[in-house]
């Protein structure tokens, strides 16, 4: 797998999904184990309807550009499979199995999640003593991307503010007051500024949600962790601003205010970014597809233009040299733009019956399934604001969580 790989992750857990959908199946035909039941409305319709979705669009990228794109095929279609995969095993999960393996999970995952993230923070202060990095000075906790790695932590902190402030904790509470100083300095570390926007809209949204009972377990571990983050950035702000990302935010609006990207003003802005000049050129390119991107919709805005369509038209466009190149890395403008009007409504109907169920199951908390749901809420808000500036739909966590039954109310 190459540095500038924009293709789908395989991860260890992937590996183990066919073997633990055979044991699933074995469990239901020997009637061990209950069929998954939905709380969600429409239940296993949805993911019918959305796979219907995806196949149709990937047909309709074969008719646009007279052939198959692998790319599609691989990362797209055979993606979401294993997504659908997710989203059933999560059912199945919370089906056959109560409050005390859902608190034991969590507690897994999360203790996971710190015990990695520690260790890779470890390495990357030791790099900034020596001065000198051995491997990429982003904080990715073994995500393969930073942004995913923000996206995670997003989901950590609903974890860990839903229990905080239930006075159910899943870790100690000194272990919750490290985790909540420690988050300004994880995401500096990671370096994902989208992370930033996401986490700082998701923490004001969690403290006026719990008001008060956000203050001591949240509130004042945090203004600690800003503290250090602040006392790092007076003795070296390359540290806390990784690769330049303050620069780079700047260029990126006077890109956005000079219109760089269009015109007359792209070539030389692209030039700058061949010779290095720019403190992140990936900008430009964001802003060059997004302007592509709209182009092409305009041309099918019902059904989109197909899967893989994008990538061969910017292959045709740039030429395949082309080190610009990139695919459209927004969850929303890539639906829009591949699967069209149908596309996008249908998943964003699918989010708001979601969304509906998660509210309904968590007005009264009782259970660990109640409070997980409170937090997919918030999860749920994390997403939405990050996936305007990358794509997240395929983050596997997201989809195994948010399925459910509707014997315990956790729901999808």
């Amino acid at each position: 797998m190459t540095s500038n790989y924009s293709g789908i992750r395989i991860n260890l857990a992937d590996i183990l999904l066919p073997l633990t959908g055979l044991m699933v199946m074995g469990s239901l035909l020997l009637r061990k184990s209950d069929w998954p039941r939905w709380a969600i409305s429409g239940g296993i319709l949805w993911p019918i309807l959305l796979t219907a979705i995806m196949a149709f669009a990937l047909i309709n990228g074969y008719m646009t550009t007279g052939e198959v794109s692998n790319w599609a095929l691989v990362n797209k279609f055979a993606g979401w499979l294993v997504l659908v995969c997710y989203f059933g095993l999560g059912a199945w999960l919370a089906t056959n199995y109560e409050s005390p393996m859902i608190r034991l999970f969590l507690r897994s995952f999360i203790a996971a999640f710190l015990a990695i993230s520690l260790a890779n923070l470890m390495f990357l202060v030791f790099q900034d003593i020596i001065g000198a990095f051995i491997v990429e000075p982003q904080l990715k906790g073994l995500m393969g991307n930073r942004n995913a790695y923000a996206f995670l932590a997003l989901l950590v902190m609903s974890l860990m503010a839903v229990y905080a402030t239930s006075n159910k904790l899943l870790l100690p509470g000194w272990a919750n007051s490290l985790f909540w100083a420690s988050v300004p300095v994880l995401l500096a570390y990671a370096g994902s500024r989208a992370g930033w926007i996401s986490a700082v809209a998701l923490i004001i949204v969690i403290v006026c949600y719990f008001r008060a009972r956000a203050i001591k377990p949240i509130l004042l571990p945090l203004l600690i962790g800003l503290s250090i983050v602040m006392a790092i950035y007076t003795v070296n702000p390359g540290i806390v601003m990784r690769e330049k990302q303050g620069n780079a935010i700047k260029e990126f609006v006077q890109a956005v205010a000079q219109d760089r990207h269009d015109g007359q003003n792209q070539e030389s802005y692209a030039q700058k970014n061949d010779q290095k000049e720019l403190n992140n050129g990936g900008d430009f390119i964001r802003l060059r597809v997004l302007d592509d991107a709209l182009a092409f919709w305009k041309e099918s805005p019902v059904i989109g233009i197909g899967l893989g369509s994008f990538l061969k038209f910017q292959f045709e466009k740039y030429g395949i040299e082309n080190r610009g190149l990139d695919i459209i890395d927004t969850t929303p403008l890539w639906l829009l733009t591949e699967t069209g009007i149908v596309g996008i409504s249908t998943f964003l109907l699918f989010c708001f019956f979601a969304l509906h169920a998660l509210w309904r199951g968590s007005r009264i908390i009782e259970t660990d399934g109640d409070l997980l749901r409170l937090a997919l809420i918030f999860t749920f808000i994390g997403f939405a604001i990050m996936s305007l500036f990358h794509e997240l739909l395929y983050s596997r966590h997201l989809w195994l969580m948010r399925s459910g039954r509707a014997g315990t109310r956790l729901s999808s």
